[in-house]
């Protein structure tokens, strides 16, 4: 029963970073029925996932009661964000930024803002230390890259390491993630990509 497919999913229309009107999600779709004689199909569409936008930590209210039984989506809730990146999953958390496009003007153009989001894969809460995203500095990020077996490059200015509790505050860009990282597999639908 605790066994499942997981896709990872960021909305989003890359040829348009800068566009602000599309409120735009991360979602992880669960498939159960993954072993031989299971059903052939299954319907999972966005109103059958929770939403867990407000669980950053899961002691919210009303979090607790939640099924997760289907996945889960989070709300790229600040106006124009949008997730341009691969997700990276290693040891249970979902790595991924996400990209702020800035105002503009004729005169000084803004080059927006990064995020970078680390959350629980089994349910979509902060990962670590309460704190589901982190500000990585201006433009738009890269993915986050693996290297090795267990070790992860964070984009932009890095983050306080959360494996650290020495109470520094030094930052870091390479990461441990404690496990092996699963690779993302690409697709095409035809007749729906016109890649």
């Amino acid at each position: 029963p605790w066994h499942y497919a997981s896709i990872l999913i960021g909305s989003v229309d890359r040829a348009i970073p800068l566009e602000t009107t599309d409120e735009n999600e991360l979602y992880l779709f669960k498939d159960r029925y993954t072993t031989s004689g299971s059903p052939s199909s299954l319907t999972i569409d966005e109103d059958s996932l929770p939403d867990v936008t407000n669980c950053v930590t899961g002691a919210e209210t009303g979090c607790s009661a939640i099924s997760l039984a289907l996945g889960w989506k989070i709300d790229l809730s600040v106006t124009g964000e949008k997730s341009l990146s691969t997700p990276v999953t290693a040891a249970g958390k979902v790595y991924f930024t996400a990209y702020t496009p800035g105002g503009s003007s004729a005169c000084v153009p803004s080059e927006g803002s990064g995020t970078l989001y680390v959350v629980d894969l089994k349910d979509g809460t902060a990962a670590y230390n309460d704190e589901r995203e982190k500000d990585i500095g201006p433009g738009i990020p890269p993915s986050v890259t693996v290297i090795g077996n267990d070790t992860l490059i964070l984009p932009g200015t890095g983050i306080v390491n959360p494996n650290d509790d020495s109470g520094t505050a030094d930052k870091t860009k390479l990461m441990q993630a404690g496990g092996k990282p699963l690779y993302i597999i690409y697709w095409r639908e035809s007749g729906m990509d016109s890649l």
